[in-house]
């Protein structure tokens, strides 16, 4: 594999690396959005699903490396 061909494949790995991570502030996005709203409910259930919603993802985030 020559170098250009090497650099091409990395080029190809950053933008797939990118757009992942893309995808995953989306993504957590959408689960916070969810989470707010659950809490914004007058339901006590929903507030309670919200907040362990947001436990959750924290616990999740703080397990990525």
């Amino acid at each position: 594999m020559t170098d250009r061909e090497k650099l091409e494949k990395l080029a190809g790995m950053f933008r797939d690396h990118v757009v992942l991570l893309n995808d995953q502030k989306k993504t957590t996005a959408e689960m916070v959005r969810a989470c707010i709203s659950r809490l914004n409910s007058p339901d006590s259930r929903k507030r309670r699903e919200g907040i362990n919603g947001l436990i959750g993802l924290a616990e999740l985030l703080e397990k990525t490396p």
